[in-house]
Formats: C-alpha cells, sequence, structure tokens
C-alpha cells in the first residue's frame, strides 16, 4: 500500500517535469492524492483547474493574459483580415463589458488544445467576442461606405498561452516539493495539515506551522517541522506577461486601422 501510494506523488512529479505530457493527468492525478490524504483543499485546487473556475471566482494572476482586439472584415474590393483595433472603437455598451485582455474560466485541458493549435498554426488564438455577431452588425451599420464587419475577436498569442500552463505545471512541481518536506521519510500518504500547506504556499505564498507525527528511533516520540508564517509572495509572471504584451501588442489607432482599409479598397 505504501509503495502504492509513494508511486502516485512520484507520477505526479514525473509528469509535471515531463513538458511533452498533458497537465491535466498531473491535476487527476492530485485529486486522487487529496482524497488519500483528507485534504479538500487540495482537491478543490486541482479540480477547479481541470474543470475550470466559477464565473464569480477570484482567478489566479497567470490565467489573465493579455488580448487585443481584432477584426476581419470587407471593403469594396477586398477583404481585411487580423485588423487589430482600438477598444474605443466598439460600440459604447460594448466598452464598459469588454478589456484587451481575457480571463481563462475554462480547465486546463482546452488551455493546453489552444497552445498547441496556436503553436501548429504559428497564429495567434481567436476568440469570439461575446455576442461578437450583434457586435458586428452593429458595427457594420455604423460605418457606411460598403463596409462590413465579418468577425471581431481576441487574438492570443501563443507565448501567453504557453506562459498559463507553464505556470500550472511548475504549481505541481512546487506542490510536489512541499508535500515531501512536511512528510517524513517512509510516510506515503502526507497528512492533511500537511496537503493544505502545500496548497496555501503553492497558491499564497503562505507558510505555517505543521507539526508532523514521525516514529523517533528511540521511543515513539514525534518530530515537529516549524516553518514560520511568510506573507504572499509577489509572483513576478503577472508583470513579466504585461512587459511582452506591451511590447508584442500595442494600440492600433482608429487612424491606422481606416488607412487600411482603405488602402485595399
Amino acid at each position: 500500500m505504501a509503495r502504492r501510494d509513494e508511486t502516485l506523488v512520484a507520477q505526479i512529479e514525473a509528469e509535471a517535469l515531463d513538458e511533452n505530457k498533458p497537465v491535466a493527468g498531473a491535476l487527476r492525478k492530485c485529486v486522487a492524492l487529496g482524497g488519500q490524504a483528507g485534504s479538500s483543499e487540495l482537491r478543490d485546487w486541482a479540480t477547479q483547474e481541470l474543470r475550470g473556475y466559477p464565473p464569480d471566482a477570484e482567478l489566479p494572476e497567470f490565467r489573465v493574459v493579455p488580448a487585443p482586439i481584432y477584426v476581419d472584415g470587407a471593403v469594396p474590393g477586398g477583404l481585411v483580415k487580423n485588423q487589430q483595433i482600438p477598444r474605443s472603437t466598439l460600440p459604447d455598451f460594448v466598452q464598459e463589458k469588454v478589456d484587451e485582455e481575457f480571463k481563462f474560466y475554462s480547465g486546463i485541458g482546452e488551455i493546453e488544445e489552444l497552445m498547441r493549435s496556436a503553436e501548429q498554426s504559428e497564429e495567434p488564438a481567436k476568440l469570439q467576442l461575446p455576442m461578437g455577431g450583434d457586435i458586428a452588425r452593429i458595427m457594420t451599420a455604423e460605418s457606411g461606405q460598403g463596409q462590413q464587419i465579418i468577425s471581431i475577436y481576441w487574438a492570443i498569442s501563443p507565448v501567453a498561452l504557453r506562459a498559463v500552463c507553464d505556470q500550472v505545471r511548475t504549481s505541481l512541481v512546487q506542490l510536489v516539493a512541499e508535500l515531501r518536506a512536511a512528510t517524513p521519510r517512509g510516510q506515503a500518504i502526507p497528512s492533511p495539515e500537511a496537503a493544505t500547506q502545500a496548497v496555501n504556499v503553492v497558491l499564497h505564498g503562505k507558510r505555517s506551522q505543521v507539526v508532523v507525527n514521525a516514529p523517533q528511533a528511540a521511543g515513539g516520540g514525534t518530530a515537529s517541522v516549524i516553518t514560520n508564517d511568510e506573507g504572499p509572495e509577489e509572483s513576478e509572471f503577472w508583470t513579466r506577461s504585461r512587459r511582452i504584451g506591451a511590447f508584442v501588442v500595442g494600440l492600433a489607432s482608429i487612424a491606422g486601422a481606416v488607412a487600411a482599409i482603405v488602402q485595399l479598397s
């Protein structure tokens, strides 16, 4: 039994370290490990990453990525594709609800599939805006001059998608490291307290005192693993992603968008 449980922890670590394997497989094993350890925090975290977060949930920062807005359209005599537009050109009622960033509430499997498709095509992933058809019709009606908006969408770079998947993979490796550090050698299943602490370190950078029961060489005492409370550690990922997004994706001016359409007319 102990060997099987230890193998489960080892499999999570091995799959998380192997970038050729989907991260979803390691997360499923985390759900099973959370059940064995009696940790609802571990089960809930892994399940949310697998199935997706509720619409009202506070997302991890790395699940919010830069996402400029693009349109495909038609003008007399030609087509316009992959034309970036500023948010200010959207109808007023849309501007209030749409940002130039995308919040990934979906499960990690869907994000991994988007990443693979984008990397194979060497094109950004195109995600339609809510009510995109209605928005396109309104913009077409307001533009006049025979111009037509065919589709409107967020364009998310393959780099941003891979960064999301890599953050989850790194969290899994960190989780296993914390579990190993807080679990006595030879004990296969971490205690509920150790599993909960590991999740708190991974998600919030918080570390608390954990007492680990472990048999000693002389007598059946306990060994205590004492750690100090630490405040949340600031993640550098979102700062880096903003820098990348600011460099790669700039806002196109209205004049630039119009000029591009006129050149094709």
